[in-house]
């Protein structure tokens, strides 16, 4: 049975993840980099940077940073005492992250990162969350998962929220199809909460995955 405080944690790390949607979505359309215009910063500060050849660069990063300005700015955070760190290390060892990712159960291997970790009020893991944008290869889908779906199973850590949130700048039914199959291989038992928005079409795809 799901505790109420896990429950309070999920509803908290949906309305975040809307609120950092929002967030990127209205920088995404206003706020481009050389490309002002009038309204800017009514939601966010975050600039979406361009390359050298004038195209936009859509990363995980401008996802990451939107979902801590939703962080620091929520009152329910406040409220409940939550704290949090960037690329905490694991509890776990890992080895071939970059042909074949395995939990490290000989003793070898190396502790992997979360983009972002949210504490209690006693400075305890109680989230996990994993940033992606435009649906990388398998091998970096399949790294993130890994350990969302190993961690917290550890005694000590207790009941645990995980999230897998990704930006895609654009998608079609093909994109949908793909990043399902590489989502479902690794979260078989649907314990990591997989979240996705499209950019260019404004629309919230979790639903689909």
């Amino acid at each position: 049975m799901i505790s109420e405080e896990k429950s309070k944690i999920d509803a908290l790390i949906s309305n975040l993840a809307k609120d950092a949607f929002n967030r990127i979505d209205y920088a995404y359309r206003c706020q481009r980099e050389g490309k002002h215009q009038k309204g800017c910063g009514e939601v966010t500060r975050l600039v979406f940077p361009r390359y050298t050849d004038g195209r936009t660069r859509v990363s995980e990063q401008e996802l990451r940073f939107a979902f801590i300005e939703a962080f620091i700015a929520s009152e329910k955070v406040k409220a409940m005492k939550l704290y949090y760190s960037i690329e905490t290390p694991t509890q776990c060892k890992y080895k071939d992250f970059s042909s074949n990712p395995k939990v490290a159960n000989d003793g070898e291997g190396r502790s992997g990162e979360f983009d972002m970790v949210i504490f209690n009020d006693k400075l305890q893991r109680i989230c996990l969350i994993e940033f992606k944008a435009n649906n990388p290869g398998p091998i970096e889908h399949k790294k993130d998962l890994l350990k969302l779906k190993t961690e917290g199973s550890q005694e000590q850590t207790g009941e645990i929220c995980r999230y897998f949130i990704e930006v895609l700048e654009s998608y079609n039914n093909g994109t949908i199809s793909n990043l399902k199959d590489k989502v479902q291989q690794e979260n078989e038992d649907k314990k990591t909460v997989v979240l996705c928005y499209s950019l260019e079409q404004s629309k919230d795809l979790s639903a689909e995955l």
